[in-house]
């Protein structure tokens, strides 16, 4: 009866070991889940001050290319040498 006893203890451990496994799977699932949601929520909120930051950045270029175009067809890069290559 005691060996009995022993293997019905064992196998209901074994099965709560089973559930607490699954348990824990699920609840990580949820959190990676929660995690993805929150970076992606997070890099959407960044995207418009990159978008912003690489905007000034290229009206920047912009104006320099446009000076340096201008200098060239005005004639202005040959009394200034050195101009164009400190604007670019």
């Amino acid at each position: 009866r005691a060996q009995a006893i022993l293997k019905a203890a064992q196998v209901r451990a074994q099965r709560l070991v089973s559930r607490a496994d699954q348990r824990i799977t699920v609840i990580q699932m949820r959190c990676n889940h929660h995690i993805d949601t929150v970076v992606k929520a997070i890099e959407k909120q960044q995207e418009p001050r990159a978008a912003a930051h690489s905007g000034q950045a290229g009206a920047q270029t912009i104006k320099a290319v446009l000076a340096a175009v201008a200098a060239d067809l005005t004639g202005a890069g040959e009394e200034a040498p050195g101009a164009r290559h400190r604007q670019e």
